[in-house]
């Protein structure tokens, strides 16, 4: 996930009372040391919400084309959490 768009969800869901963390350096499943941006949050329904709920938000700054970007979001279980990246 771009880090951008990650550091705009990750304010999102904090503004809306939802724990969120942005990690910069996450290497999923499959990466094979890559990294990139993610999101620690208790699951990708949260995420699908914010960015619904805030739809306007994005299509009016035009700076984050989440409808681009949302089908290649990949998780991973982190115990209780879950990271979107």
């Amino acid at each position: 996930m771009n880090r951008e768009l990650a550091e705009h969800l990750v304010h999102l869901l904090q503004d809306s009372g939802e724990e969120a963390d942005l990690r910069t350096d996450y290497s999923g499943r499959g990466m094979y040391g890559s990294t990139t941006a993610g999101i620690v949050c208790s699951g990708t329904e949260v995420i699908l919400y914010t960015v619904l709920i805030n739809i306007d938000q994005f299509v009016e700054e035009g700076c984050y084309p989440i409808y681009e970007n949302i089908d290649e979001f990949r998780t991973d279980s982190m115990g209780r959490s879950t990271i979107v990246y």
